[in-house]
């Protein structure tokens, strides 16, 4: 690895470790999240109907219901769940995690793209 002035060897091997782990967690959950999406986009609606019953502001508001409209209250839902929290009424572990591991899917696009961005910045491999 090519050293730039103040980075030491435990910053580039964190940086690298970061990298990889959202990088692989990206490739594993990118399948589990299409079911879910596609599951609340072109299944029964009643998966939809739930997610907006525990995350929308107005949830007795009519929302579009063609399967690219709630493709994108899901992804919505799931980009925002962490902001969204405190409308969580459900007692499902289930709803909860499968909610957190999409938003992480999420986030960890961005870190990992910020961190190559970082790496080829500062010229480490």
């Amino acid at each position: 690895m090519k050293k730039v002035g103040f980075m030491s060897d435990f910053f580039i091997s964190i940086l690298t470790l970061l990298r990889t782990i959202s990088g692989v967690y990206i490739v594993v959950w990118i399948f589990p999240y299409m079911f879910f999406g596609l599951r609340a986009s072109y299944g029964s609606s009643k998966h939809i109907l739930f997610m907006d019953n525990q995350l929308a502001k107005n949830s007795k508001k009519d929302h579009g219901m063609t399967s690219m409209e709630i493709g994108y209250r899901h992804h919505l839902y799931s980009i925002m769940y962490p902001f969204l929290l405190y409308r969580v009424t459900t007692k499902s572990t289930k709803f909860k995690v499968i909610m957190a591991l999409n938003a992480a899917w999420f986030y960890s696009i961005f870190t990992f793209f910020s961190l190559v961005m970082i790496s080829k910045l500062l010229g480490i491999n």
